[in-house]
């Protein structure tokens, strides 16, 4: 009867312990199943890894944070949203520290707020601050200015506040120099046997410019290996300067010019005098980064009038002018005087047969043809009491009474008459006296 009740006794434990070891085994299934959860860290709703905790996602986005402002000195800040989702991720796919903050680095796309100096509507550099992109544009201004007052800028210059990769931010002289391209400067590095001209031909520049570029250098400073400046950097922006100037200006006189036929030819009378007036002038000069472009007319006030000059101008070609020119280009021959013991009353003058004979002075003729040892003469009577004579003429052009103009072509030369040899026998006679020509010639 014992062994019954202590068989009994058994069933009922036995039938107590197996409930209890299949919780056991269940609890033990689900913490197995469950252990092999993590979180998907998700960004922009792409996964970019797997964490066991979220809180070790959100010390690793501290930590690229801080390593951001660290490197870039700057206060940084996304605008991507971080989630997360529980999930089985792959063996081995579980990130530690190190690879979390560094898929937030890549993943985050950080920012930071920053002053941007846009030129025509195109961002050129970014800045930490306005005060910074302020005093950059400051800067390039009076650099290309020269100090100079009325400057502006010729391009479109504006300053936008917004949130740019903290990469794109550079210090304030870094700035300038990209501005002004200060760090850009077009070279050339010298190789054997180069000259200047050669260097110029090639880079479509002058030897001149190379000279100016490079404190005149001599190719006997040129090395191999040596760098020389091709041209100037242009910088990203232009400043316009208008410079007011006043000045007095001469205003030049003009001249009348009558033409009086009762003159001789080319002759000139002043009948008045000219004088200079004078203005003041009132100009803008425009320069661009400094050199010259333009000069704008801005007023104009006449202090003085110019006072116009006249002069008369004989346009008669036949009236005498008083002085005499040499009537052929020839040797004098025979002179003035007395010649083989009588009165040689003109001056010959040796010349081919042939050679044209003009008039001393404007006159009329009033003889043309045969004269005994004056062979053929003519005479012009040039009206002030002046006749000239020209003998020995092989042809006459001209006839009695015409009027002639001084150096017009009267005849030909020749051997007609008495004469030794081809010549032009001319004589100035004043009032009927033979007077000695070359004391007029040229006068």
């Amino acid at each position: 009867m014992e062994t019954s009740d202590s068989n009994f006794k058994t069933a009922i434990e036995g039938s107590r312990l197996i409930p209890l070891i299949l919780g056991m085994l269940v609890f033990l299934s689900c913490m197995f199943y469950f252990s092999g959860f993590a979180y998907a860290v998700i960004v922009g709703g792409k996964t970019i890894g797997y964490v066991k905790q979220q809180d070790e996602a959100d010390k690793a986005i501290k930590e690229a944070n801080d390593y951001m402002k660290k490197t870039y000195g700057l206060d940084t800040m996304t605008k991507k949203k971080v989630e997360y989702e529980r999930a089985r991720p792959p063996k081995g796919q579980i990130m530690d520290k190190d690879q979390c903050m560094s898929a937030f680095l890549n993943s985050l796309d950080f920012k930071t707020h920053a002053a941007c100096i846009y030129i025509d509507g195109k961002q050129t550099v970014a800045l930490k601050d306005k005060v910074a992109a302020d005093e950059t544009v400051a800067y390039v201004m009076a650099k290309l200015s020269g100090g100079a007052e009325n400057a502006e800028f010729k391009q479109k210059i504006e300053i936008k506040e917004e949130d740019v990769s903290p990469g794109n931010v550079i210090p304030l002289g870094k700035a300038r120099n990209m501005l002004l391209k200060s760090d850009r400067m077009d070279s050339y590095t010298i190789r054997q046997g180069d000259t200047l001209w050669d260097i110029a031909a090639a880079n479509g520049t002058s030897a001149d410019k190379l000279l100016a570029l490079n404190n005149n250098i001599s190719e006997t400073d040129m090395k191999p290996g040596d760098s020389i400046l091709l041209d100037k950097p242009q910088p990203l922006v232009t400043v316009v300067t208008r410079e007011p100037v006043a000045f007095n200006m001469p205003i030049p006189f003009g001249v009348q010019t009558i033409r009086d036929d009762r003159m001789p030819m080319k002759n000139v009378k002043v009948k008045q005098q000219g004088a200079i007036g004078k203005k003041r002038v009132k100009v803008e000069i425009v320069k661009e980064n400094g050199v010259k472009v333009a000069k704008n007319l801005l007023q104009e006030d006449i202090i003085s009038q110019p006072v116009t000059k006249i002069v008369r101008v004989g346009t008669n070609r036949q009236v005498a002018t008083g002085m005499f020119s040499y009537p052929v280009a020839g040797v004098l021959t025979s002179r003035f005087g007395q010649r083989w013991g009588r009165a040689h009353t003109g001056v010959d003058m040796g010349v081919p047969c042939g050679t044209s004979v003009r008039a001393a002075d404007g006159g009329r003729v009033i003889f043309a043809g045969s004269c005994g040892g004056y062979g053929n003469l003519v005479r012009i009577d040039h009206g002030n009491g002046y006749i000239t004579y020209y003998g020995h003429l092989s042809r006459i052009k001209v006839s009695c009474g015409d009027k002639v103009g001084k150096g017009d072509v009267i005849a030909l030369s020749g051997n007609t008459g008495h004469t030794t040899g081809p010549h032009l026998h001319f004589e100035v006679r004043k009032n009927g006296a033979p007077q000695n020509p070359l004391k007029y010639l040229n006068r």
